[in-house]
């Protein structure tokens, strides 16, 4: 019965209702991956709460890059446990969306990034007295 349900939600004639077919399809989806599609796809900018819903490992590697300012390709690298290919493809993605700018510290053997982000927080300001009367 489900799988009749299943095979019908995915477009299958009845014929091709077999558990081959449906296997077939269901094939895993890396999440670094979609991840990368919606960031290419998408015009705005990344905001500080779009990096909590990244997956691992580049959630912490962006939480740490953000709280010490900068860092190399190579740190992004080895933090991620990928080749530097990948590695370069997901920053240029990151640089396009603002989140990530190339830093003049860059060199022709490395390059070095910076973050539009801080991980410093601003101090705050307390009201104006009499803000409280004035909006009564």
């Amino acid at each position: 019965m489900w799988l009749k349900k299943l095979s019908k939600f995915l477009g299958f004639s009845s014929s091709d209702a077999k558990p081959e077919a449906v296997k077939a399809v269901a094939r895993p989806v890396d999440p670094l991956e979609l991840l990368m599609k919606e960031l290419r796809e998408r015009t705005e900018d990344i905001h500080p709460s779009d990096v909590i819903t990244f997956p691992e490992p580049l959630r912490s590697t962006i939480n740490f890059a953000v709280r010490l300012g900068h860092v190399s390709l190579t740190e992004l690298s080895r933090r991620m446990d990928m080749d530097m290919a990948k590695t370069k493809e997901i920053v240029e993605v990151l640089v396009a969306r603002h989140l990530l700018y190339v830093s003049d510290k860059s060199t022709d053997k490395e390059t070095y990034y910076e973050t539009r982000l801080s991980a410093m927080t601003r101090p705050l300001t307390r009201p104006k007295s009499g803000l409280w009367d004035k909006l009564e």
